[in-house]
């Protein structure tokens, strides 16, 4: 006796309600999952990116700062030069009229 052959007709093909559930369960659960991870990975490179320009702006501010610091530090030292100028100007002027005063002082003798 030959074995007997089985129908490869796709369309007498049927299956259980409970595998027919299972199946539609499991596509959803997986569907959920991803569409939640994708939503936990949009808040997640929102924040980084928030992060991101917070870092920039400190950066920025610090290099503002540095630029700062430096303008004040020139500043300082040309307002220090200037002043020792002048201290300077203000000897030499005393040195003379000392010297006018000296030399006035030993003509009346």
């Amino acid at each position: 006796m030959a074995p007997e052959r089985r129908s490869t007709d796709v369309s007498k093909i049927t299956f259980p309600i409970q595998i027919v559930i299972a199946i539609v369960f499991s596509i959803l659960s997986t569907s959920a999952t991803i569409w939640a991870t994708q939503r936990g990975n949009e808040q997640a490179q929102a924040s980084m990116q928030s992060d991101i320009r917070n870092i920039l702006t400190r950066m920025d501010n610090a290099s503002n700062l540095a630029s700062a610091n430096q303008q004040l530090s020139d500043l300082k030292q040309a307002a220090v030069k200037e002043s020792l100028d002048d201290v300077k100007r203000q000897v030499q002027l005393l040195q003379e009229q000392y010297a006018e005063l000296s030399k006035q002082i030993s003509q009346r003798k």
